[in-house]
């Protein structure tokens, strides 16, 4: 009778999320060398009471395609569960008001100022706790990354060991001062030599114009980067600014002096995969020790985005500090929306979206700009991203990704299904900002 009510309780939970369109999401998951295959739904609902949104869901995985299937969220630090009861979550909560605004669920995109220290900084599927408080001047600000794998019994895991917390002040003229400081708390990766534990920065941004049509807003930052030791430490300034009209087109560029031992934009969109990368103890996938910054120097960057509706998405970057090994870095995404095809009484083709990136460290723009095209474009230092996104129902879809390594000659491939599909790129592929 208790097992018949169960599935009777969790088939109206399950119906009554599916008449009111949650959104879905399920493919692979990789955490702590270890592979999973789950599935998600949840369910937004905004304003439940004034000034709080909640997302709730439910969530199963599987460690092998066909094997068990265990509810709730992976956890490597807790046995998986076959209690269907664990599989009910909170995806995501926020508070908000005038006094403060906090937060509850997967990663955004984290920058501050033009970028110097935090860059477009993301750990894909992954949640944290982030929050400002307004309730006196300055402000504070956190982020504390954590995820909730399970409400019975109550369970969580730390989703990264990069912690980062600050305060801002709001200045006349529109101005906003931050100061924010970094720390990486794993202790085995800040122990290779180079690596830095901690970070801090200053910024000051200035809307010159900040219009819904047009924004300019100048920005300039110092910061700073060091070993667990303090015995290495390195420091950077630069000054920059963002142009944009509408959502159509912004770019993004800035001027910046560094010394020795620092290196610009460490904490970025790569930033997580390269430490997975150095942990694992990949040869070719490694996190720069700012050692490799071996004077002080001058650098540039500039980044530009075009956006089309659904139909166009263009990114591009380009950074260039001369005494970094791995600089100057190209990267590019591009994705087209591809109509449907009718091809009459021989069917035709769906509509999907067509995606390329493009990826080069230690870029030749003297090889470029001697005209050996191929040189310059296609080398060992080469990485190419291919990808189709297939609609499937709704908002429901299909991403396949294919990867490849021209130095090695080595492919890899990944399908993912989402139903809040952002159509984004992440990490080497250019994460929005």
């Amino acid at each position: 009778m208790k097992r018949r009510l169960t599935v009777v309780i969790f088939a109206l939970l399950v119906g009554v999320m599916f008449a009111f369109g949650p959104e879905l999401r399920f493919g692979s998951l990789e955490m702590e060398n270890s592979n999973y295959f789950i599935y998600m739904f949840h369910y937004p609902i905004t304003d439940v009471i004034p000034g709080v949104d909640l997302d709730f869901g439910f969530n199963m995985y599987q460690t092998e395609i066909g094997g068990t299937m265990y509810f709730g969220k992976p956890n490597p630090d807790t046995p998986d569960s076959t209690n269907f009861i664990n599989g009910i979550s909170i995806y995501g909560i926020r508070v908000h008001n005038k006094l403060f605004d906090v937060r509850y669920g997967m990663m955004t995109y984290y920058s501050k100022g033009i970028g110097l220290l935090l860059d477009a900084y993301r750990k894909p599927n992954s949640w944290a706790f982030d929050g400002k408080v307004t309730l006196f001047q300055p402000g504070l600000s956190f982020h504390i990354p954590f995820e909730i794998t399970s409400l019975n019994p109550f369970s969580t895991l730390n989703t990264s060991s990069l912690w980062f917390g600050g305060a801002f002040l709001k200045l006349p003229l529109n101005m906003l001062f931050d100061a924010t400081f970094l720390w990486e708390s794993n202790s085995e990766l800040t122990a290779i030599p180079g690596i830095p534990a901690y970070g801090s920065t200053l910024s000051l941004s200035l809307p010159i114009i900040n219009w819904k049509l047009i924004r300019i807003i100048p920005s300039a930052e110092a910061a700073l980067l060091a070993t667990s030791s303090f015995d290495t430490i390195g420091f950077g300034a630069g000054v920059g600014g963002r142009f944009s009209i509408l959502d159509l087109l912004w770019v993004k560029g800035g001027l910046v002096y560094y010394s020795e031992n620092f290196i610009p934009g460490y904490y970025d969109g790569d930033y997580e995969y390269k430490k997975m990368k150095t942990l694992e103890g990949d040869p070719d996938i490694q996190l720069s020790p700012i050692t490799e910054a071996t004077q002080s120097s001058m650098g540039w960057f500039i980044k530009a985005n075009i956006n089309i509706g659904n139909m166009l998405v263009l990114r591009g970057a380009l950074s260039s500090y001369n005494t970094i090994p791995t600089s100057p870095i190209l990267r590019g995404y591009l994705r087209v929306r591809i109509p449907e095809i009718d091809l009459g009484r021989f069917g035709g083709v769906p509509e999907f979206y067509a995606e390329a990136g493009y990826y080069q460290s230690m870029f030749p723009v003297s090889t470029l700009l001697a005209g050996d095209w191929e040189g310059a474009l296609l080398n060992e230092n080469t990485r190419f991203m291919f990808g189709a996104i297939y609609p499937l129902t709704g908002d429901m879809a299909a991403h396949l990704t294919i990867g490849y390594n021209p130095s090695t000659n080595d492919w890899d491939w990944g399908i993912e299904f989402d139903s809040s599909f952002s159509l984004s790129p992440d990490g080497m592929w250019l994460a929005g900002e």
